[in-house]
């Protein structure tokens, strides 16, 4: 969302970029909508967040590289938009099941009546105004006591702390 107005782009892929992977194909989506918006909205220094379920994408992002030469293209340019624009990127996974009920799942398919595109605020999808403890409390706890190990006192501290 730019000063209240949802961006986004819907398409069919080409034959040729149809054959590609999955993950090359939705880390691409990402890429295109990004330079389209930027081409076309004064998005300078702003911070951007994407949403995906695609781990994949995430993952190169944050590597910085992968050993798929289009994958690596497409995070070569992701970095060229950072420094030419002075942007932050955050792309952030989301489960499936979140970005169906988010509408972004059913773009694909023309569906401009589900989730954000229906009306609902966007960041009620996507927490990111709770803290880990706050979205996932007893896996969190179960798996951080796990790799702690048993019997260890830990003690749990707030952000004030």
């Amino acid at each position: 969302m730019v000063n209240d107005e949802i961006l986004y782009m819907s398409g069919q892929w080409s034959e040729e970029c149809g054959s590609k992977s999955s993950n090359n194909r939705e880390l691409a989506n990402l890429v295109n909508a990004l330079e389209k918006s930027l081409s076309k909205k004064s998005l300078d220094h702003a911070e951007i967040f994407f949403f995906t379920d695609n781990s994949a994408a995430e993952s190169v992002f944050f590597k910085g590289t992968s050993k798929s030469p289009e994958l690596f293209n497409l995070v070569l340019r992701l970095q060229e938009i950072h420094m030419r624009h002075e942007v932050i990127l955050h792309i952030i996974h989301v489960s499936g099941r979140g970005m169906i009920a988010q509408g972004t799942d059913g773009l694909s398919r023309g569906q401009l009546n589900e989730g954000v595109f229906a009306g609902y605020d966007f960041l009620s999808f996507v927490p990111l105004h709770l803290n880990a403890f706050e979205r996932q409390p007893l896996m969190l706890e179960e798996w951080l006591s796990y790799w702690l190990g048993d019997g260890n006192e830990i003690c749990w501290l707030s952000p004030e702390d």
